[in-house]
């Protein structure tokens, strides 16, 4: 999948949104000092660690919509893919707030700080182009 381009006031984001990313805000609220969370995204997932506590997401694009699903259903895995391992890692407030913002996505979109602004449902998550 080739998303569209994103703009802001004539400036294009790259043609793809592929890659690593900080999130910077998630419900508004800045990612707290000290912990860093990365938001990979592939052409066919949107994921963050820990993987195994079920942070993975399929993704669909059109222009600035955006959807997500994480494939909890053993049918929604490719043929061959082995369930996930269990996981025995604790999860921080704030990955679970985003994980819940990430069910939610809607719409994608770019601020004028050049944030990618994830939000539907009323939440949001800001990550950082490198």
């Amino acid at each position: 999948m080739r998303p569209a381009t994103l703009a802001l006031d004539g400036q294009e984001l790259p043609s793809t949104i592929l890659g690593d990313y900080r999130v910077s805000h998630v419900d508004g609220e800045s990612v707290s000092d000290g912990q860093t969370i990365i938001v990979s995204i592939d052409e066919k997932r949107l994921t963050f660690g820990p993987k195994c506590a079920g942070f993975t997401w399929t993704y669909e694009q059109a222009g600035a919509y955006l959807s997500t699903r994480r494939p909890t259903n053993p049918h929604d895995r490719a043929p061959g893919e082995p369930p996930p391992p269990v996981c025995a890692v604790s999860v921080s407030p704030q990955e679970r707030a985003l994980a819940i913002a990430l069910d939610h996505v809607e719409r994608i979109g770019l601020t004028e700080a050049r944030e990618i602004t994830l939000s539907g449902g009323s939440h949001s998550a800001m990550l950082v182009l490198s």
